[in-house]
């Protein structure tokens, strides 16, 4: 996730970043075994683990300020986002994409809107069609997230 997050906000590999992992005691133990390999692999300097009493963690009103947090199963990453780039640079950039992605939505959703591409194209190429709206709107929708924790 956080080698993902890099990528999407352009963070050079050299730049090693802060986070913060809240997860369930029973994760902990392995998280804290492999910590060295993850800040490794991830490019983290400074790993902050705190336990919850179960499932992903705290409210999303105790996001550490100027971090972009992300969920899994068991716990959230929150990566202080704001210590290793330009947020106004990043956040342009993050508009940007939410146009463009929002263009090809808009794009998708005539087409499958279309009754006679519908009727007419082989199921496989609908669903495929379907599938890449999917991808595009969960995209959007992290990416408004992103500039919502911003």
């Amino acid at each position: 996730m956080i080698r993902t997050l890099r990528s999407e906000c352009t963070i050079n590999p050299d730049k090693k970043l802060r986070v913060n992992v809240r997860l369930a005691a029973e994760q902990e133990r392995v998280l804290k075994d492999n910590e060295q390999l993850v800040k490794l692999l991830a490019g983290i300097s400074e790993m902050e683990i705190k336990t919850t009493g179960g499932g992903t963690g705290g409210a999303a009103g105790n996001r550490p300020a100027g971090s972009i947090g992300m969920a899994g199963s068991g716990f959230e990453v929150f990566v202080f986002i704001a210590e290793a780039v330009d947020i106004t640079a990043l956040k342009q950039k993050f508009n940007k994409d939410l146009e463009r992605d929002r263009a090809f939505i808009r794009g998708l959703q005539t087409k499958l809107a279309n009754e006679q591409f519908v009727k007419n194209a082989p199921p496989e190429l609908v669903s495929a069609e379907k599938t890449k709206l999917e991808d595009g709107l969960a995209r959007t929708n992290k990416i408004e997230s992103w500039l919502h924790d911003l």
